[in-house]
């Protein structure tokens, strides 16, 4: 098959791995009233059950990524996580949901290496830009897109569910993973696995953990610069994906489906919008000469993006709400957007998987780990009231803002370096 189509399945996959993630976020109601949980149970559901395991799991499995058949290493996690989302509606207890969502977190943590280390070798460097941004706005389209997806889905399955003998939440999990499971067959039947392209011309292939460790040690700071931005952005942005649909539930008296609606609705239009100017402007300035475009887009875009979640906590309206969701959602794009980029622009062919693993992490491990935990902590603690949630997550996008911006300003000149 045409390497478009091959872009255009592992952004359908991509798409489908957020609608499942954020699966629970739409469901959030629901489940806690059937299984008896509490916001912090479901904190974890959101976030250390699927972020530990995503992130831990990503650089291991970026290894083999780097060194052999990512199509068929895609087909098997793209399989994992829609058996385990399937099983997933049939849960009983919190600990059998919170077992199935590690194994969403496990094949989910595939896709990412393998996608952007098959779309460099399907494509020249300076042609790169285009499709590796489509891939990644799934991303952003899909933060709040999965709302929409969740919502829908919701809404067909729940005149069914009687009938068939589930609560709409089961269903609704066990036909998201039915889809996953189709589309895992169809990109294992027409996808091939492309040759590995490193135009840098070195003699090291940097497939083994020595190589790797070595070329950490020579940009490691440049990397933990970035990565100290990206778990903030993490941290603060699932903080709004996990509880922003139970905050217009709990504050505005929404329902679950028009809860996800609306943020679905406002997030996806304000990511789509990104999607397009992000990418843009990054490659119109850095061929005017600015090497380190793409770092100051990075940070203005991850500042905003904070205080962006700040006004969404704190809004006393549905409109300023949805409001702020759109902005967050065009603010944050840069970030899933951008980083990607850097990687390519900077990293060895065999090193990329494992490199897109560590960027995962920094946002996962920190970012679903921490942000809904974190704001549940906070919210239950520091806060009463129908409002508490929204207020927590204002607090969090707070404090996460200065921290993003410190990385990037240190991360600046030592890109420049590494990308000349």
């Amino acid at each position: 098959m045409g390497r478009w189509f091959i872009v255009g399945q592992l952004f359908l996959l991509y798409s489908l791995s957020f609608v499942d993630r954020f699966a629970l976020s739409v469901l959030a109601q629901p489940v806690t009233q059937s299984l008896s949980l509490t916001d912090t149970q479901l904190g974890l559901l959101f976030g250390l059950a699927f972020g530990v395991l995503y992130a831990l799991c990503g650089l291991p499995i970026a290894h083999f990524v780097d060194k052999a058949n990512r199509v068929l290493i895609v087909t098997v996690g793209v399989a994992l996580w829609s058996l385990a989302t399937v099983a997933s509606g049939f849960a009983a207890t919190f600990w059998q949901l919170f077992l199935l969502r590690c194994g969403v977190a496990i094949g989910e943590a595939v896709l990412s290496p393998a996608a952007v280390s098959i779309i460099a070798d399907l494509f020249e460097r300076n042609r790169r830009t285009l499709p590796t941004s489509i891939y990644n706005s799934a991303a952003m389209i899909m933060g709040g897109g999965a709302f929409l997806v969740g919502g829908l889905t919701l809404s067909l399955v729940t005149p069914l569910a009687p009938n068939l003998g589930f609560e709409p939440w089961r269903l609704t999990l066990i036909a998201l993973g039915i889809v996953g499971l189709i589309l895992s067959l169809v990109f294992w039947i027409t996808a091939r696995e492309p040759a590995r392209v490193d135009e840098g011309g070195t003699s090291k292939d940097y497939s083994t953990a020595a190589q790797a460790v070595a070329y950490l040690g020579s940009e490691g700071r440049l990397f933990a610069f970035l990565f100290v931005a990206t778990a903030g952005f993490g941290i603060a942005v699932q903080s709004v994906f996990a509880w922003t649909p139970t905050l217009l539930v709990r504050a505005f008296g929404e329902t679950p489906a028009i809860a996800a609606y609306l943020y679905g609705t406002a997030s996806l239009i304000g990511g789509v919008t990104g999607a397009v100017i992000w990418p843009t402007l990054s490659a119109l300035w850095t061929r005017k000469g600015r090497q380190d475009a793409i770092i100051i887009l990075f940070g203005l875009g991850a500042v905003f993006c904070g205080i962006s979640i700040v006004l969404m906590g704190v809004a006393p309206t549905v409109p300023l709400l949805v409001g702020s969701v759109f902005c967050m959602g065009f603010f944050g794009s840069a970030t899933a957007l951008l980083m990607p980029l850097i990687i390519q622009n900077i990293a060895p062919a065999r090193l990329r998987g494992r490199l897109m693993a560590a960027y995962l992490m920094a946002a996962t491990l920190v970012g679903l780990a921490v942000g809904p935990s974190l704001t549940a902590f906070i919210s239950e603690h520091w806060f009463d009231g129908a409002r508490a949630i929204g207020s927590a997550i204002a607090v969090v996008g707070g404090l996460m803002t200065p921290i993003m911006l410190m990385g990037l300003l240190l991360a600046r000149r030592r890109y420049i370096d590494a990308r000349a």
